[in-house]
Parts: C-alpha cells; structure tokens; sequence
C-alpha cells in the first residue's frame, strides 16, 4: 500500500483510508452541478459552441483546398527522389500510360544527368473538380561531360486518380533532352 506523509511524526494515511472520502466529495459534487446551473455556466456553454462551428467549418474549408497540399507534398517528394536519383522509387508517382517514356528516360540519362536543386514556383489547378493541374518548377541541373549548372524551367501536368497526384509529363522537354 502506497502512503502519503511518512516522515516521523506524521499520521500515514493509505490509499484505502483516503479512497471513500475522496469519492464521497466527488459524487456530492457531481450532484450540486446538475442540480445548479448558473447563468455565467450557460454562457459559457453557448461560447462554447458557438466557437465549435467555427473550428468545424474552418477544417471543411481547409478540406477543401487539401487538394493544393497533398500536390505540393507529392510534386515534393517526386522531384527530390529524382534529385537523389531513386529513379525505381520515383517512378510512383508517374502515371500508369506515362511510365514507358519515364523508364525510357531514366535508362538514356540516369548515368549523365545530376540535379542539384529544385523549387516549386506555382500549383495551378485546372477545372472546377481540381483532377488535373500545372506544377511550375525550376530545376538546377548539369549533365556528363559539362560540369555546368543549368537552370530550366518545367511546367509538368498533374492528375489525381483515386485520390493520388501522380505526373503525366510527356518527358521529352528540358532536361529530359
């Protein structure tokens, strides 16, 4: 048994001496509040869920646009891997009809081709239902033999399917060369 005090001197009271008048307390407690509801207590309430429906229809609002996020952190992801050239891994986020010309890409230039930084410039979403859209992207790159860095611009088409963005890019433009 666990005691409270138990220096020299003091009483030790245990758990189970301590137990009924704690839940004596509580439950007359319990009572005085559903029998006394106060003015200031229903306020209150009433703040309460007044500020409620304003959480709840900012997360529908923020539901709303997780589109434009869940893009920019796919669109990420995708051009890092190809910074780091996990090509394999990469390949992904590559749209189904478009992997043949991804694969063909990657086996003419995985040896030559070293990016060295991107940014994402703009997400432009296309149509009221947001399937499909426009990522704007600067990538910093050099290829064998050069050892100088170019930067290109890209603007690569994005669809959602099933929930996920994946690149639909025709890989032929820019560094793709």
């Amino acid at each position: 048994m666990k005691s409270i005090g138990g220096e020299q001197g003091s009483t030790v009271l245990t758990a189970n001496k301590i137990r009924p008048y704690f839940l004596t307390w509580v439950t007359s407690y319990r009572l005085s509040l559903k029998i006394v509801i106060s003015y200031p207590e229903l306020m209150r309430n009433k703040i309460a869920l007044v500020s409620l429906i304003f959480f709840l229809s900012g997360c529908y609002a923020a539901g709303l646009r997780n589109g434009e996020g869940s893009l920019k952190k796919t669109a990420s992801l995708y051009y890092n891997l190809l910074m780091w050239k996990y090509y394999d891994r990469a390949s992904a986020f590559v749209d189904e009809e478009k992997r043949g010309k991804f694969e063909k890409f990657v086996s003419e230039s995985q040896d030559e081709l070293n990016i060295t930084s991107y940014q994402i410039k703009e997400l432009i979403f296309k149509g009221n239902e947001e399937k499909e859209s426009s990522v704007k992207v600067l990538i910093t790159y050099y290829k064998y033999p050069s050892v100088s860095e170019k930067t290109v611009s890209l603007q690569d088409t994005w669809v959602q399917k099933k929930g996920n963005w994946y690149i639909s890019s025709d890989f032929e433009a820019g560094l793709f060369k």
